[in-house]
């Protein structure tokens, strides 16, 4: 299960984080690089957290051309399992 929101950067620039199981990040950052029409840039940020989840900054155009809503239906929940 990814998790999205909106956070800020430390350069000032605006990034959608997204925190997941690393099987499901790999499978997200493949779908960015590869299937998306607007550009982006990923960056992973530290390591695994206590509940052995990885968390990756997304940024580039798609923070401008995307709304958070829009990013989290059309590209989190794709990697949402089903219950």
């Amino acid at each position: 299960m990814l998790e999205g929101r909106l956070e800020g950067m430390l350069c000032g620039k605006c990034c959608f984080a997204v925190y997941g199981k690393e099987e499901f990040i790999c499978k997200l950052i493949d779908y960015l690089k590869n299937s998306t029409a607007v550009s982006c840039d990923v960056r992973y940020i530290g390591g695994l957290d206590v509940m052995g989840r990885m968390k990756i900054a997304v940024t580039g155009k798609i923070t401008e051309s995307m709304s958070l809503s829009d990013f989290q239906t059309v590209l989190i929940n794709c990697y949402t399992p089903s219950k």
